[in-house]
């Protein structure tokens, strides 16, 4: 309309009637769920390779940005989608729209953490946040269903030499910047790609998701492994050798406490994996050694109980040494592990009201992944309804009288039960997908293991036995990740603490020393997740007495998926308030003087 033209009077629309408080509250409740989608797909574009490990059909070709410019790029986006989240006006909101609200602002916090401490930069090891690490372990995993995923596998594969080429000039800017990683890691992460390397194509684990693929996505996939992704191994080792490893810090200095920024990474570390702010590691490390006393008389009443022994290095040798204790063979693992999970998923209904569709299938661990722990889980995903319980058998780090504690906790009623049941919520997508917040699932885990010796689930006592020294582990990881980056301990003091204190193998102490060595404060979500569940179970037992449900207490910690910690309290306290409150019918009854 030119500036001359005017309407006329009737044509003029009427104003829109003024926007009360309920229109308000939609708007920010759906201006919320819509920044919701933004951090899900900012999430899925800035790691690829997740999207892919949880079966979204985005990014199958890309890998991770991991230079300057890349992550530059990411930090910007989550700041401004941060800062739009912060301006939501929370008054109004349904409980569920506020927890998201707060993980929102808690997620992308820790995403800004990560990104301006540069955890991926310096760390280079064979674990954990560590650049090759994750590129080997997801690129073995990809599930490859069709030939299109198979085309965008091998333009992944291609994209390899650009993506640890990125990696090694910003672990090479870390070092200039006195972000040191260790020494043995630098040589584990060196030692690994240059296995692969040599790998021929044919046997390669990078390739073997295109096993069932046609001749020609396969033949394009060996041609990108040879041209580009052996050679990219080739110049990542040698850069690691060459450059980084003269600096890295030696066994004596294995903390972050022993880097410039040590101590506020490591709190960052910290608050991160437990998700509790301002996380106190003094505190926590006396935390742990009070746990630890308190197990030691546990496992001496339960050792005089089962072998008539109660000192703990007598225990220990006996666990250890004592073939009847332990499998015949280790071809036994993986039935016994699947009878004990179908068992336990059979007997959860009773303590939790809803439970995951999908059920959960034990697997050995891949031969070319037998470093890794004793035992880990895969949640299902789109392209596979069921959750998957990895054992290690070829280096079998599990004992019989520690299986049962372990399904417990990686199957039904832990992981599998929390993350099986979390896909199938009804909540937005970055909750459901690619969220997993280690001090809720964590803790979950532990508590599953306690629990099921109130329920009477161990089938006997040296079962039960072995709950205590997987407890007992736990416990000690309050005590050796604080102490290393903290406190300033050596690996050889970690080591020799722990050997002292835990009824575990020399195997399985030195590897658990080195993982927290370099996965700073994960270690300790376990534990803290565990005890937060716990006092919050005490709390509302004590606050409603015989009106206190075991499975409705179960189904409120479970019903909202992930949660950081501190948003566990105002869900009991409402589910709490519910059951305190009685029901029509109780009211009724108590109107009209009750029954005989």
């Amino acid at each position: 309309m030119a500036d001359s033209e005017v309407m006329p009077p009737s044509a003029v629309p009427p104003p829109p009637p003024p926007s009360g408080p309920h229109d308000r509250v939609r708007d920010n409740a759906t201006a919320l769920a819509e920044l919701a989608e933004d951090y899900h797909r900012l999430q899925m574009s800035a790691d690829p390779l997740l999207a892919t490990y949880y079966g979204l059909d985005v990014h199958r070709d890309r890998l991770p940005d991991l230079t300057e410019a890349g992550r530059g790029r990411v930090r910007d986006d989550t700041a401004a989608l941060r800062h739009r989240v912060g301006r939501i006006d929370p008054s109004g909101l349904s409980p569920t729209e506020e927890t998201s609200r707060v993980m929102l602002l808690r997620l992308m916090g820790d995403d800004l953490a990560a990104l301006d401490g540069r955890w991926s930069a310096r760390s280079v090891d064979d674990f954990a946040f560590a650049p090759s690490a994750e590129l080997l372990y997801h690129l073995g995993r990809t599930q490859v269903l069709d030939d299109g995923h198979g085309h965008a596998h091998v333009r992944r594969l291609a994209a390899v030499g650009a993506f640890l080429d990125g990696a090694l000039e910003e672990h090479r800017r870390a070092v200039a910047d006195r972000m040191t990683p260790t020494a043995r890691g630098v040589a584990e992460a060196v030692e690994r790609v240059r296995r692969v390397a040599v790998t021929p194509a044919g046997t390669s684990p990078l390739l073997a998701p295109l096993s069932d693929r046609g001749p020609l996505v396969r033949e394009q996939a060996a041609n990108a492994y040879r041209e580009v992704v052996v050679p990219a191994l080739h110049r990542y080792a040698d850069g690691l050798q060459r450059d980084v490893a003269p600096s890295a810090r030696p066994d004596d200095r294995a903390g972050l406490c022993w880097t410039d920024d040590g101590a506020e990474v490591y709190g960052a570390m910290l608050s991160h994996f437990t998700t509790l702010d301002r996380p106190d590691p003094a505190g926590i490390h006396q935390q742990g050694l009070a746990i630890v006393a308190a197990l030691q008389e546990e496992i001496a009443e339960a050792g005089q109980r089962l072998l008539g022994l109660s000192d703990p290095a007598a225990i220990t040798e006996r666990l250890l040494n004592d073939p009847s204790l332990d499998y015949a063979d280790p071809s036994e693992i993986v039935p016994h592990a699947q009878a004990i999970c179908d068992r336990a998923a059979e007997a959860a209904g009773a303590v939790i009201g809803r439970l995951p569709t999908t059920p959960c299938i034990v697997k050995p661990v891949p031969e070319d992944e037998t470093g890794a722990g004793a035992a880990f889980y895969d949640p299902p995903t789109p392209a596979r309804p069921h959750g998957i319980y990895w054992v290690n058998i070829v280096d079998p780090r599990l004992h019989r009288y520690e299986a049962e504690a372990t399904a417990f906790h990686e199957a039904a009623p832990g992981h599998h039960t929390q993350l099986g049941l979390q896909a199938e919520l009804d909540l937005p997508a970055f909750r459901r997908i690619g969220t997993f917040l280690s001090g809720y699932g964590e803790g979950w885990g532990l508590y599953t293991e306690r629990l099921a010796d109130e329920l009477g689930w161990y089938s006997g006592d040296l079962d039960r036995l072995g709950m205590l020294a997987t407890d007992m582990m736990r416990a000690c990881r309050l005590v050796l990740d604080t102490g290393l980056h903290h406190h300033g301990w050596s690996r050889q003091q970690a080591i020799e603490w722990f050997t002292a204190h835990a009824p575990l193998s020399a195997e399985l102490i030195v590897s658990e020393v080195d993982r927290y060595i370099v996965y700073p404060g994960q270690a300790c979500s376990y534990m803290l997740g565990r005890l937060e569940i716990q006092r919050l179970r005490a709390e509302a037992t004590r606050q409603l007495g015989g009106r206190f449900d075991l499975s409705g207490f179960h189904d409120t910690i479970l019903g909202e998926g992930a949660v950081p910690l501190a948003a566990l309290q105002p869900m009991v306290d409402r589910w709490v308030d519910s059951r305190a409150q009685p029901t029509v019918a109780q009211a009724s009854a108590q109107a009209g003087g009750g029954g005989g």
